[in-house]
């Protein structure tokens, strides 16, 4: 697929002012991996020339050594290509440059375990077990430094430095029997007579009996007033007794429980894109709900299928909400294999009315046939009913399909195609389409294909409305997308994507009372290329 990949600044050869220059060129292509091909032109068939490219964030080597237009080495702007972490065992790792995320360069364990990356939702250097993931370790917050910035005590610049000299246990090369049993043969005392003359003292030659034994010793004297006696006989001094033995019990006492925090847990309804918030410790068989996993849910008393969006902290939270069971990521299509129980609350009165049968859940479209939407002033007819296509801004017809995005499955985008929001200069692309049908409908549903989001800033953001009200939207089949009200919004793609930030998905518009127009509004942000709108047939 041939996508702008945005507007980037260029040297023939190596310059240190490159990331601070103004980005003027586009470049078009798949992805921005090493060893991808990059293009001047945005039908992607003249390869962009030798040299080297910069967005601002990262630096792009491109067919130095090898074939013209193949991005050989990534190196970020102004950050150290290499970071270590020490002194943690678990994360203990050589972090090595791996791209840029969230408009902020990010960082790859070499055991591949690990990734430090920047949290916008955190607004703080994290480290996660994968891109966009809950922060295990992390920085200040809120931090908005270009590099990462992680507690000093265990995060250094650089490789990790590992030493080569065997430390030992000091402790455990003391032979202290040794030490303490060099013992010195005392010294004679010479025993008091009753003669009067006085018996000489041998003074004793001083000999060091341990070699290199040393040390310095304290020691305090005790001298206790002797008691007089009326006896003559000389008697021994007594040596005084000094207890310093203590005793007692310590009791320590352990607290073992979670620690509450002041924010909410936010999930969303995959069917009906209402959020719900709790400040509650919500766990699943003893762990913490992951990001972007779908969770069959008892939501205020009712079984609801839910997306964990991760933690807030403008919003307190009183939502009741119990996890029964784990399916996995959103963007692998979970929603769909998440069907909520019917309800089991008891009626009070029992009555002869029969027990509705639980419908498929809205919004899992299989879109097996598709038709191309009508271009501005052009109609079609679909199962009857008539389409006509109106609208003013940057709205074109694409020529050359044969595309689809990564994430969906099923027919190839058709030659033809409508082409919202495209452009070439770094500006913006308004434009307001409007669909209006010969006969009312209520669950029209639209494949869009490769909406963009280049940073937290600039990304490609849709409103729908009808003459019947704000339609709900819903999804069992989309990726790199938030579904926000009436609003659809481009988000960053897992680490896994083949095509960088560039999401598709299959989303069905439906109000209470049927409409007769549906108006799709969007931004057009710079650079992101445009989006291809079709119709699932009904």
């Amino acid at each position: 697929m041939c996508v702008l990949l945005g507007t980037f600044s260029y040297s023939l050869t190596r310059s240190e002012l490159l990331c601070n220059e103004i980005t003027t060129i586009s470049i078009y292509g798949n992805n921005l991996n090493l060893g991808s091909s990059i293009y001047s032109d945005e039908l992607c068939t003249v390869l962009a020339n030798n040299g080297f490219y910069s967005d601002g964030i990262t630096t792009y080597t491109v067919g130095e050594t090898s074939e013209m237009g193949t991005i050989e080495t990534i190196e970020p702007c102004t950050c150290n290509i290499e970071y270590c972490i020490s002194g943690t065992d678990t994360y203990d790792d050589n972090y090595t440059f791996n791209g840029s995320y969230n408009g902020f360069p990010y960082y790859t364990g070499q055991s591949g375990s690990y990734v430090i990356y920047y949290s916008t939702e955190e607004t703080c250097w994290c480290v996660s077990s994968v891109l966009d993931g809950p922060c295990e370790l992390f920085g200040k917050s809120p931090c908005r430094s270009s590099c990462p910035d992680l507690c000093e005590t265990f995060f250094t610049e650089g490789y990790c430095v590992v030493s080569t000299t065997t430390t030992y246990n000091s402790c455990d090369i003391i032979d202290f029997e040794a030490l303490f049993n060099c013992d010195v043969t005392p010294t004679p005392t010479v025993t008091p007579t009753l003669t009067p003359t006085p018996t000489p003292t041998v003074t004793p030659t001083p000999s060091n009996v341990c070699n290199s034994l040393d040390f310095v010793a304290t020691g305090i004297t005790y001298t206790p007033t002797p008691t007089p006696t009326p006896s003559d006989t000389p008697r021994p001094t007594p040596t005084p007794t000094i207890d310093c033995l203590v005793s007692g019990l310590v009791t320590f006492n352990i607290i073992d429980d979670y620690i509450r925090c002041s924010n909410s847990k936010k999930f969303r309804d995959c069917f009906t894109g209402i959020d719900y918030f709790s400040m509650d410790l919500i766990l699943i068989n003893g762990e913490i709900p992951i990001q972007g996993y779908v969770y069959k849910t008892i939501i205020n008393n009712e079984s609801i299928c839910a997306t964990f969006l991760g933690l807030v902290d403008n919003i307190s939270g009183v939502d009741k909400i119990e996890l029964v069971s784990e399916l996995g990521p959103e963007n692998e299509g979970k929603c769909l294999d998440c069907i909520p129980s019917p309800s089991n609350t008891p009626t009070p009165t029992p009555t002869s009315t029969p027990t509705p049968t639980p419908t498929t859940p809205v919004g899992c479209i299989e879109c097996s046939s598709i038709t191309n939407l009508p271009q501005v002033g052009n109609s079609i007819t679909v199962n009857g009913i008539t389409i006509t296509g109106n609208g003013t801004g940057t709205i074109e017809e694409g020529i050359l399909g044969g595309f689809l995005g990564w994430c969906l499955t099923g027919p190839l985008i058709q030659n033809g195609f409508l082409y919202l929001g495209n452009g070439v200069l770094p500006v913006n692309y308004p434009f307001s389409y409007t669909l209006t049908f010969s006969q009312p409908v209520n669950n029209i549903s639209l494949r869009i294909n490769g909406y963009n989001y280049l940073s937290p800033t600039n990304y490609e953001t849709f409103a729908f409305t009808t003459n019947s009200g704000n339609p709900s939207i819903s999804s069992c089949s989309y990726c790199c997308a938030k579904i926000n009200s009436n609003n659809i919004e481009a988000s960053p793609c897992p680490q896994t994507s083949p095509q960088g930030n560039v999401g598709s998905g299959i989303f069905t518009f439906t109000t209470l009372t049927p409409y007769t127009t549906l108006t799709i509004t969007g931004n057009g942000a710079a650079n992101c290329g445009g989006t291809v709108f079709d119709l699932c047939d009904f």
